[in-house]
């Protein structure tokens, strides 16, 4: 049952045999009963991301489904900030269980089918990077594609504008390089410009590398990037985003996301502008980075 929370099990009046198989083959594709409601929750409408953030992870997702009632499913979702409009939820509560059930397995299916795996803070696979951040900035969960191994590594975090000039072109393919000579992964973001150079570069040179999504495992931004998404997974990489999977580019979830990159990496450089100047000023920034920048007059 979704009130019990132990197995991925579906809600018992949905106990078919199809039903039960679905749950045991996401169960060992990594999706658990919790992230299961996770991603069903997130299909109502007047619930997002920080809703679903302030809920607390698995701890309070097994919370939540303890409702009794719709109507203490309403107020718990209130309190975390959540605004359900009126009809948004169905009257009864099996009914509203049967709901998120549904929703949830099929984009835990879409997910799975795609090679996309999931963890909650505190799984064995979860990156200790990632512990070691304030409680307030550690990501409640992860989706992730490719191998997570590579977090375990010693890497660099390598990031930049997205209009970079060919002296800032040349020196992030130089500090892949670099890293190279140490076969420590390199940490980026996907975007256009350095975070683009950067992936590309290090498939070149037979290196992995890491990207830290600022959108859901099945947005890739910009678009043009979807076919490198799979190249860098293809070469033993890996991609990860704490974003609902359908989420797409927002500025300040592109923000939010460079706290992960920091924390990942234990090198930060290349043209630093923008978006990826906030990320060196950021409070979780371990004082261990260092930078560096080219001016935009240089391009030559």
């Amino acid at each position: 049952m979704l009130s019990t929370l132990s197995t991925p099990d579906p809600p018992c009046d949905t106990q078919s045999s199809e039903s039960r198989y679905r749950a045991q083959r996401l169960g060992e594709a990594g999706y658990p009963t919790e992230a299961i409601a996770l991603l069903g929750i997130s299909h109502l409408h007047g619930i997002g991301f920080q809703t679903l953030v302030r809920l607390g992870g698995r701890d309070g997702i097994r919370d939540i489904l303890k409702a009794k009632d719709v109507r203490h499913f309403e107020q718990a979702i209130g309190e975390a900030g959540g605004r359900l409009p009126p009809g948004a939820v169905r009257s009864e509560w099996s009914d509203l269980r049967r709901q998120i059930w549904t929703g949830g397995t099929d984009t835990a299916s879409l997910l799975a089918a795609a090679g996309v795996k999931f963890c909650f803070l505190g799984d064995p696979e979860f990156p200790k990077a990632f512990i070691g951040l304030p409680p307030a900035d550690q990501p409640k969960w992860l989706f992730y594609r490719g191998d997570i191994g590579l977090l375990d590594r010693p890497a660099i975090t390598i990031v930049g504008t997205r209009q970079p000039t060919l002296n800032g072109d040349f020196l992030a393919r130089y500090s892949v390089s670099c890293a190279r000579q140490f076969d420590a992964p390199v940490i980026s973001g996907l975007a256009q410009g350095i975070d683009g150079i950067v992936h590309e570069w290090c498939l070149q040179i037979g290196l992995p590398t890491v990207s830290v999504m600022g959108t859901g495992m099945l947005t890739t931004y910009p678009a043009k990037h979807r076919g490198l998404s799979d190249l860098i997974v293809a070469a033993g990489g890996l991609l990860i985003s704490e974003y609902l999977p359908q989420q797409g580019p927002k500025g300040e979830n592109f923000v939010w996301r460079n706290r992960l990159q920091s924390a990942l990496g234990c090198g930060l450089g290349a043209q630093i502008r923008h978006g990826s100047h906030r990320s060196l000023r950021s409070e979780a920034l371990p004082a261990r980075f260092q930078h560096f920048s080219v001016r935009r007059a240089a391009r030559t």
